[in-house]
């Protein structure tokens, strides 16, 4: 049983929600994780148990740490090896997904990255001793599992103890979680269809339009996806009172590539930021310092997307244009209009998915090479034709909802016409709901 399936709409969910608001508020947390493991357990069994005793793994140390106290050295070590445990098995399992092609376990870099923060927060005395229950929830709570947002402690466990309830509450959240689902199903999945074609054309016949199609669906693909399954799952924390943070800003919007990595999976660059740009002295070392640290907090931003060596490129690539921003942005961009400011940044970044979404490094040259017109490809074929016609409402609502048009359309209309705005709502989400469960038949 999957996110996007009928089963989990239509059955595991209703379910869910039923029992969870007609139990005590002393058994909803405890009901929070058995949910979560019955969630994953009917995913994949193995890689359940494989969660709670890595999990359980992670809460030994905490308790370890707890009874030494936190200025032994012994929590000191238990904490370092909790960072290389986890980290060091994470690292591994990536490699082998690309030397053995297994798979990694879903949701593995969500709730181990999650728990380890959780035992760095109790070391240095940011976070208190939770109950088993409450560090599973926080870690495997089964909305998050696919693709994050990653949460931290002090955001997170207000919430799960105080359960705010609503009708309100569950509504949003109910219309956030189909408003993710549509936008995996209706945007995400179709930009990989135009990605896939392009992709079966081979290099050595790739047109510059479909170079620049491919390029264009990546960014999309890749964008829709992550965004999709983080917006589901803040839908479902807010359905059973549970408060998870959002995980995109327009990032297509950026006025530099450093206000992109502000505004794209910015818990997992938040979480980079926290625990490796902190422990490296933030930029208290001076300008190589500074860049040094830029570029591996940029560098590991990439291997979120798995340990390969165009993942690595990409955050580089990435990585030199926010050294050059931080140190010289200033002077540089000061003068230059927001418009041209976000020109320049869509390109970089656009430039950027041909390394992130490519086999190798070689692949995203030669991609690059073509879209530039350095090569003697033709400039379109029949293959490329065709997609643009038949997808061309896609693309174009890919664009505008990569974008805040049309939350500040909805903003104004919602303010110069307020009820004819609800009812408006009403009809759109729910034709949106009706298109979006044809397209998962």
């Amino acid at each position: 049983m999957e996110l996007i399936s009928f089963s989990f709409v239509f059955v595991f969910l209703p379910a869910a929600i039923l029992i969870y608001y007609l139990l005590p508020g002393r058994f909803k947390n405890l009901f929070l994780l058995a949910l979560s493991l019955l969630f994953y357990g009917l995913l994949d069994l193995q890689a359940m148990l494989l969660m709670v005793g890595l999990l359980g793994l992670q809460y030994l140390a905490v308790l370890g740490i707890h009874r030494l106290g936190r200025e032994h050295k012994g929590s000191r070590l238990l904490c370092a090896c909790a960072a290389i445990f986890s980290v060091g098995l994470l690292v591994l399992w990536s490699a082998m997904v690309q030397i053995k092609h297994v798979a990694l376990p879903l949701g593995m870099l969500v709730y181990l990255l999650t728990g380890l923060g959780y035992v760095v927060d109790f070391y240095r005395g940011e976070a208190e001793l939770e109950s088993p229950i409450h560090f599973g929830v926080m870690c495997c709570f089964f909305g998050k599992l696919y693709a994050g947002p990653l949460v931290e402690y002090q955001e997170f466990m207000p919430g799960l103890k105080e359960h705010d309830f609503s009708l309100t509450l569950m509504g949003e959240g109910v219309l956030q979680f189909v408003q993710g689902l549509a936008k995996k199903v209706l945007l995400a999945d179709q930009a990989t269809v135009i990605y896939t074609a392009m992709s079966a054309i081979p290099q050595a016949q790739l047109p510059v339009l479909g170079a620049w199609l491919k390029v264009f669906c990546a960014a999309f693909t890749t964008y829709f996806t992550l965004s999709a399954y983080c917006d589901m799952a803040v839908g479902l924390g807010q359905i059973f009172g549970l408060q998870l943070p959002h995980n995109f800003a327009y990032p297509f919007q950026s006025r530099t590539v450093t206000d992109f990595f502000a505004r794209f999976n910015i818990t997992v660059t938040r979480y980079i930021r926290r625990y490796v740009y902190r422990f490296l002295g933030y930029d208290s070392g001076g300008r190589l310092s500074n860049s040094f640290n830029l570029m591996l907090t940029a560098m590991l931003a990439g291997l979120w997307f798995g340990i390969r060596l165009s993942t690595l490129a990409w955050g580089m690539f990435l990585g030199v244009f926010m050294i050059i921003e931080v140190l010289w942005g200033h002077k540089l961009f000061d003068s230059i209009p927001p418009f041209f400011l976000r020109i320049y940044a869509f390109a970089v970044v656009l430039l950027s998915f041909s390394l992130l979404s490519a086999n190798s490094i070689s692949q995203a040259f030669n991609t690059v090479l073509v879209m530039i017109g350095l090569t003697e490809h033709a400039f379109t074929n029949e293959t490329v034709q065709y997609m643009l016609v038949s997808r061309a409402v896609v693309l174009v609502a890919c664009v505008v909802f990569s974008t805040s048009i049309y939350h500040k359309v909805d903003g104004w209309f919602r303010q110069k016409y307020p009820s004819l705005s609800k009812a408006a709502a009403v009809v759109l989400n729910t034709m949106l709901l009706v298109l979006t469960l044809a397209a998962m038949l």
